[in-house]
């Protein structure tokens, strides 16, 4: 028998400090079988390897390091020719990447994933983000959250002349709602017994849909609640002095309440009644005086339209008094008496008052 051919199709893969020679036997046996293969490194790092069937597995290569492979078949008659040179290969480190799942995070926060998630080679890693309509993530591992659901971030490592790449990890976890901003208040205005507030929805919603806004009084604490701008605070005491201050909503919880609106003092117009004395002989005394109440304990001015030319009006009670005489005779309509509380004004019915002929001077003639 004569030596083998040379084996071919030689086609080498790297792995780890090692590479995997695959061949085809040759055509040419020689006339006698084929016993074994013999696989040469170049550069000459570690000796030759022999086995019996492809592929030869070549180990304690260094990784980084290029290396191509030629191989000869033997028979009883020797060692054939060497076979044309395989592709070159780099022997590579294997790595992984360590990514533990950060847990769930607010909405108002912030995930800075470089200083926690690491290639086992120290090679720097990479981000993205399968979830952009709820949060994103620079390539260096800056995670912006930018809406309430599941973030999912992806973790990768493409490897280098020295390593493989990484197999990619990925995380999901739950961004959550958190509470609104203060709203803006606006303008508190005063009523009976009650005051209503005007104010604006806040800038920041917590990621969340505003659901509602309370009303809160300083001081006694009285509270309303309601779905939009403005609300009305009842309850409250005339003539005491109130601010206000709002607080938004969301499926979190309430956030911090707002600054305090301007100050206002809830007020009822004062109450003002009385029989009405509408008529007084001359010479006789006229007097009437207005019953009066004011919750709010305000100071009180009265004033009059159409007094009667022989009657004194009362600014400080409301009294009108006053003696006709027989030049007054006749009736003065239209009287209308007022009070206020320097806000709110409250009358009495207009009335027309009478004064009564009842002794005329005699008449002499002759």
């Amino acid at each position: 028998p004569a030596v083998p051919g040379a084996p071919g199709s030689v086609e080498a893969t790297a792995g780890e400090a090692q590479a995997s020679v695959a061949f085809a036997a040759p055509t040419f046996t020689g006339g006698a079988v084929i016993t074994g293969y013999t696989v040469t490194v170049s550069p000459p790092d570690v000796g030759p390897v022999s086995g019996t069937a492809s592929p030869l597995v070549v180990t304690g290569l260094s990784n980084g390091q290029e290396y191509s492979f030629t191989v000869t078949a033997s028979n009883v008659a020797g060692t054939g020719a060497a076979s044309t040179v395989s592709n070159t290969v780099i022997p590579k480190a294997a790595q992984s990447i360590n990514f533990t799942n950060p847990g769930a995070q607010p909405y108002n926060g912030s995930l800075n994933l470089a200083s926690s998630v690491f290639a086992t080679s120290g090679l720097p890693v990479s981000f993205t983000s399968d979830t952009t309509e709820t949060c994103t993530v620079t390539s260096v591992g800056l995670v912006s959250f930018v809406g309430v659901g599941s973030c999912t971030i992806r973790a990768s490592q493409a490897g280098d002349l020295a390593y493989q790449p990484a197999a990619e990890v990925s995380q999901t976890f739950a961004v959550n709602a958190v509470v609104p901003g203060e709203p803006t208040i606006g303008t508190a205005t005063a009523g009976d017994g009650q005051a209503t507030v005007t104010f604006t929805a806040p800038g920041f919603t917590g990621g969340a849909d505003i659901t509602g806004y309370t009303v809160t009084s300083v001081p006694d604490g009285l509270t309303t609640t309601g779905g939009s701008s403005p609300l009305t605070v009842t309850g409250l005491t005339n003539g005491v002095t109130y601010t206000f201050t709002v607080k938004a909503t969301n499926s979190a919880g309430s956030g911090l309440p707002s600054a305090a609106s301007n100050p206002v003092k809830p007020n009822a117009a004062p109450v003002i009644s009385g029989t009405l004395i509408t008529s007084v002989n001359q010479d006789q005394l006229y007097s009437f005086t207005p019953t009066v109440t004011d919750t709010a304990g305000d100071i009180l001015t009265f004033s009059i339209v159409n007094q009667p030319a022989w009657a004194d009006f009362d600014s400080t009670s409301g009294a009108l008094t006053g003696t006709p005489t027989n030049a007054d005779v006749g009736v003065t309509t239209g009287i209308l008496i007022s009070v206020s509380d320097g806000e709110l004004t409250a009358s009495l019915p207009a009335f027309n008052l009478e004064v009564v002929n009842v002794n005329d001077a005699p008449v002499i003639s002759g």
